[in-house]
């Protein structure tokens, strides 16, 4: 008796094993992974556009920063030309080492950084001049935005050294 009690527990358990997973058992998986991509999405979107902002800072710093220092090394007035158009820049009169014989230029909306540049202002044309010390001829502002995140860089003049001071902020879509 005890071996046909032990047979029917057996046989019980292996068609249950057989069936696989119901249709309830299922959809409660799927409403689980909805709601941990419904949560993850937007962090994966917002950590994206953070690393791209901190690479277009970094990028429009250095690139100014060297402006600066060539027009102190060569005594020269040095220009950066910003196409807001084309959102790039260009350092005139400075060589690009990785194409010999162009000027250094740097395009913007392509990656790392897919930002577009919304303004470029310096009392005139989009053209930041160091003089033979390195200071600007002009304060102004560059406006550069990533997705929904502006940063904006303003140039003082007033100190003689040549200030960057940058600023986020939510873009005003119109």
């Amino acid at each position: 008796m005890f071996e046909a009690n032990n047979q029917r527990e057996q046989h019980a358990t292996k068609r249950r094993c057989d069936r696989g997973f119901t249709l309830i058992e299922m959809l409660f998986v799927l409403i689980i992974m909805a709601l941990l991509a419904g949560i993850a999405t937007p962090r994966y979107f917002s950590t994206i556009t953070n690393q791209q902002l901190a690479a277009v800072q970094r990028k429009i710093q250095t690139d100014l920063a060297y402006a600066q220092r060539c027009a102190r090394l060569k005594s020269k007035k040095q220009k950066i030309q910003f196409d807001v158009l084309n959102d790039s820049y260009t350092l005139k009169k400075i060589p690009d080492l990785d194409r010999p014989g162009t000027e250094f230029q740097v395009q913007l909306d392509q990656g790392p950084y897919n930002a577009t540049i919304v303004s470029a202002n310096f009392g005139g044309p989009s053209v930041l001049t160091y003089d033979a010390y390195g200071v600007p001829v002009t304060g102004g502002s560059i406006v550069v935005r990533v997705r929904d995140q502006d940063l904006t860089f303003t140039i003082s003049n007033a100190s003689g050294t040549g200030d960057i001071v940058v600023t986020k902020a939510m873009a005003v879509l119109q």
